[in-house]
């Protein structure tokens, strides 16, 4: 039998280990994944991907290539802070424990603060994601579907923006984050193309040109496009989508933010919980070490 401060101690070093070696083994996990990304964009995309042409991008795809840098750094995180975790309970190494307290202590207020501001203030908090994706687009957005001289498509391959947006844009049917007029205050967007007449300036990029039915993306020509010609001139307003992405995937977008904000909720209570049990093992391992001088 082990008296009440011997079992909260062995209890407590228990829970740290299991469950701070769970997320070092996941930071691993996504740090491995994370490479391959980085050194194999091709094959990974093609996978996740499935069903896409993907040769429209020219045989690299940066859009993977910068998911799989996010989720090497955000592996690497989450594999140190377990390592903290599991090294300073399974070692009972108080420094280690200490670290990984405050590292915990800071994530959770964070997640506490961004919590309440996305609960209380929704709106709030979609317009700021609204007017981030907005920026992203005016700033990044400078190459969209282009013709070359057989006249296929393709987008810019040393371009990392184009193929996400110009897919979003084809695959919502819609154009800008409001609508059409968002390409009306900068020019960068694609406002000229190549085709086989030569240079030609068009209104709104290609990927907001309505298709034919039956046409995924990408298109493959100028004959996927229900009205190319008035698309590229701007009228009749028919020949291209008028509706805006941000209301065209409005309430995806909300009903994802409500699944974050619940998986958040418990990620946080998740945290409280490997905080006390932290904080019990930190303290027994104090009240040992002072016994023992």
């Amino acid at each position: 039998m082990c008296d009440g401060d011997d079992c909260c101690k062995t209890l407590a070093k228990i829970i740290l280990i299991i469950v701070n070696l769970f997320f070092f083994l996941l930071g691993l996990l996504m740090l491995a994944f994370g490479i391959a990304m980085v050194a194999a964009p091709d094959k990974v995309a093609e996978s996740v991907f499935y069903g896409v042409d993907l040769s429209i991008l020219g045989g690299s795809n940066f859009v993977v290539t910068g998911g799989g840098i996010f989720m090497i750094v955000l592996g690497g995180i989450v594999a140190l802070i377990g390592a903290f975790g599991f090294f300073g309970a399974c070692c009972e190494n108080r420094v280690l424990l200490i670290l990984y307290l405050i590292v915990v202590i800071l994530i959770l207020l964070a997640e506490i603060a961004l919590i309440i501001f996305a609960a209380v203030f929704p709106n709030a908090f979609m317009e700021t994601v609204k007017k981030e994706v907005k920026n992203t687009m005016i700033k990044s957005y400078s190459q969209d579907l282009q013709f070359s001289n057989n006249d296929s498509l393709y987008i810019n391959s040393s371009y990392e923006f184009g193929y996400s947006w110009a897919a979003t844009q084809v695959g919502a049917k819609c154009c800008g984050i409001d609508g059409p007029w968002d390409y009306a205050n900068y020019t960068d967007a694609s406002r000229t193309i190549q085709t086989q007449s030569g240079s030609v300036a068009i209104k709104y990029p290609l990927s907001c040109c309505k298709l034919n039915d039956g046409v995924k993306f990408p298109p493959k020509s100028s004959k996927d496009f229900f009205d190319l010609p008035g698309c590229m001139k701007g009228e009749p307003d028919t020949s291209y989508n008028k509706m805006g992405c941000y209301p065209a995937i409005e309430s995806t977008i909300r009903q994802a933010a409500k699944i974050a904000i619940g998986i958040a909720a418990a990620i946080v209570g998740l945290e409280i919980l490997i905080l006390v049990f932290g904080c019990l093992l930190y303290c027994a391992l104090r009240k040992y070490s002072s016994a023992a001088i």
